[in-house]
């Protein structure tokens, strides 16, 4: 199970644009849009149930039997409207500061959502185009976490500042536990909103469990639960077991590397934990070996041949002759995978395969794949923090706290009219 494509390290300019995460993906959902209403009156602006139709159609983008699925439109409506509300008040308060955001900020931040997903802006906004969705959408959620950005910048001037004995002591935090196993985590909580019974918030929690075992990435899940401005896709980094919060700790304990848990209930809700990777800190990431990999592929029914050729093919540079030689395309170069991309059905035949030694064979369909490791390059132990970088992850986390704390201030002093 991939749980990720993204690397790990998302900036937080671009938490609200991983939302269309899976941008290119079919769903016919933002076709279906009711006529407009007023979904909601924010202080003196209105929100309209156009805007929120926009939004779901751009959140459950790549996901068409979640929009097909009348309970998970209605939860994603409810979470699109908070997330407006939210929107609203930070341009409010933004305009009140006289704090903009440039539009080529904007296109900067869509550009590399673009580049994620393998396209450009202009593919990126005619492929929207062609599905109902005006591009204004994306580039509003886009200019709002920017502005949240700002507004806490310029809030928290004294606040966020870093000193050089903080940084030090988070170096040491990190370097702390050597030799202990840690663990890549990502999580989500549907939590019991208002009017939602523990029942209805179990459901979506399973629902949302049953998406990703069906193939869709945790951490498009993760974006598409999220009801605030500002949250990303759920990934909690490298923890020990120490710093795992202790109502999953002992689920994450017995899971397999590449896993979910199933709904574990919390104080905040229903959590679904992902364990992305293990390694022993200070010490190289297993799960990082990178293998070269070479294919020999025959039909199935000359298994009687697999003996012979295990014994004869000797190198990949072998296999190739073979493959030239039989005139096969399917055998040849496979490329180069790290061990915890591999199929487990691959992974177990090749992790601990000599160089230059086919494997078992594999069926698959009318056909045996021989699998050959023809290189194996272990990963390196990751490199003692540096200190700008933890100045860096310092102050954006300081950054993220204080823009939390400015929408909770905006949420109660602001009259909201909900109409929906």
């Amino acid at each position: 199970m991939r749980l990720f494509a993204l690397p790990s390290a998302i900036p937080f300019v671009l938490a609200v644009a991983l939302m269309a995460a899976g941008i290119l993906a079919n769903t016919g959902h933002a076709q279906q849009l009711a006529p407009a209403r007023i979904a909601a009156v924010v202080n003196d602006t209105i929100i309209s149930t156009s805007d929120i139709n926009h939004r779901v159609g751009l959140l459950l983008y790549g996901n068409e039997a979640a929009g097909n699925d009348p309970a998970v439109v209605d939860r994603a409506r409810q979470q699109v409207l908070r997330r407006l509300i939210d929107e609203t008040l930070v341009r409010q308060a933004a305009e009140d500061d006289g704090i903009s955001v440039p539009d080529a900020q904007v296109d900067g931040a869509l550009s590399i959502l673009a580049a994620q997903n393998e396209t450009d802006l202009t593919d990126l906004e005619q492929d929207l185009a062609r599905r109902g969705i005006p591009i204004r959408v994306l580039r509003e959620q886009t200019a709002a976490t920017l502005r949240l950005q700002v507004m806490a910048q310029r809030r928290g001037r004294g606040q966020i500042r870093v000193s050089d004995a903080e940084v030090a002591e988070e170096i040491a935090r990190q370097q702390d536990g050597a030799g202990e196993t840690e663990f890549e985590l990502a999580e989500f909580v549907i939590s019991i909103e208002p009017g939602m019974t523990e029942a209805d918030a179990r459901a979506e929690a399973e629902r949302a469990v049953a998406s990703i075992r069906a193939g869709e990435r945790f951490g498009e899940v993760a974006t598409r639960v999220a009801s605030g401005l500002g949250e990303t896709d759920g990934r909690l980094g490298w923890l020990l077991q120490r710093d795992i919060d202790p109502e999953v700790v002992d689920q994450v304990l017995a899971l397999p590397t590449g896993s979910i848990s199933e709904p574990i209930r919390t104080t905040r809700g229903f959590a679904v934990v992902g364990l992305i990777g293990k390694r022993v800190r200070g010490q190289a990431d297993p799960e990082a070996t990178r293998l070269q990999l070479s294919q020999l592929v025959i039909p199935a029914e000359r298994i009687e041949s697999v003996g012979r050729l295990r014994s004869e093919i000797r190198s990949c540079a072998d296999i190739e002759a073979f493959a030239r030689q039989v005139g096969n395309r399917q055998s040849g170069p496979a490329g180069q995978f790290a061990l915890r991309d591999l199929q487990p059905a691959i992974r177990a035949r090749v992790e601990d395969l000599p160089l230059n030694q086919l494997s078992e064979p594999l069926r698959q369909g009318p056909a045996l794949i021989l699998v050959m490791v023809c290189a194996r390059e272990e990963a390196a132990p990751p490199p003692l923090p540096e200190s700008d970088e933890v100045r860096g992850q310092l102050e954006a986390a300081r950054v993220d706290r204080i823009a939390q704390r400015l929408l909770q201030d905006l949420r109660l002093g602001a009259f909201i009219d909900l109409r929906l």
